[in-house]
């Protein structure tokens, strides 16, 4: 996963956080929400001009497409004020890039990047209205490449 997946997911796990904000409450309680954005990816096309070339082709030219609609959805239990169970799915989306080769040809490829998560979630509320959070948990991910 390069620097950009790893900063988009990080970005969706944030955006989860913000989008529960019944922290104060007492009495146990279950909370969900949904998030979405973009994700950006990088395709290095010198890799995949230097695997073609291995292969007998030329890259002549290349397309990409590199961003993609994201979204996570999640869940949760909120124990107490201080601890939480969250889980959810996230879907980073399908960057595909285009290559015109020499001899005459095409070589499509294109990534799918999703996986799930399930924290705990601390909070500790600073004052009425600004708690620092903290999550601790799993984080499983799949990346499925098609050429």
């Amino acid at each position: 996963m390069t620097p950009k997946h790893q900063l988009s997911a990080i970005g969706l796990c944030g955006l989860s956080l913000m989008a529960s904000n019944c922290f104060a409450q007492e009495q146990p309680y279950y909370y969900g929400g949904v998030s979405v954005g973009q994700s950006e990816t990088n395709l290095e096309a010198d890799h995949i001009t230097q695997t073609q070339i291995g292969n007998g082709f030329t890259i002549d030219s290349i397309k990409r497409d590199e961003k993609d609609t994201a979204y996570k959805l999640f869940g949760g239990y909120q124990f107490n004020r201080f601890y939480a169970l969250e889980g959810g799915f996230f879907y980073l989306g399908k960057p595909h890039f285009t290559a015109n080769t020499t001899p005459a040809g095409t070589l499509n490829g294109q990534t799918k990047m999703q996986g799930w998560n399930l924290d705990v979630v601390g909070t500790l509320p600073m004052t009425d209205r600004l708690s620092a959070l903290a999550r601790v948990g799993l984080i499983y991910t799949t990346t499925t490449a098609t050429f």
